[in-house]
């Protein structure tokens, strides 16, 4: 039974995420970038002062040698700078949006509402609240169990 769940939930999931970056794509795609550019300028949205690489690895769940690829490939098209507060070391140096990307992340932001909106349709908000208060404890229930194994 707990296979099949897991399975389920694999699936599910693995679909949702394809998906989700199915509903990003266009817009990505009008600028040059692919989905892994997506999830880079979103994660860097949450961060004003900017991320090194080694730490936006960790938050995109990316491997250091993507992270610093991909930043290259955003530095070289304007997309993000160095913020010039922490670029002492160059391994230190900290990625912030530019207003460029600032650009990219608002034509998401309405296409990624239009899709909320509809995908939550004859969901009530007490129901949404649940969903995602169930996923986030299994979101660091998992995170612990890999944490615990290390």
């Amino acid at each position: 039974m707990s296979t099949e769940r897991f399975i389920t939930f694999y699936q599910t999931f693995d679909r949702v995420i394809k998906n989700i970056k199915r509903i990003a794509m266009p817009v990505m795609q009008s600028y040059g970038l692919r989905s892994v550019h997506t999830t880079v300028v979103l994660t860097l949205r949450n961060y004003p002062e900017g991320l090194t690489v080694t730490e936006l690895a960790r938050e995109c769940f990316i491997d250091k040698a993507l992270s610093s690829r991909i930043i290259k490939e955003l530095l070289s098209s304007g997309y993000i700078v160095a913020n010039p507060d922490f670029a002492e070391k160059s391994y230190n140096k900290k990625f912030i949006l530019t207003a460029n990307s600032r650009k990219i992340l608002a034509e998401l932001n309405c296409r990624i509402a239009e899709f909320v909106s509809e995908a939550g349709k004859n969901i009530s908000t007490e129901e949404l609240m649940g969903f995602y208060r169930v996923l986030a404890e299994l979101d660091t229930n998992i995170d612990l169990i890999f944490k615990s194994q290390s």
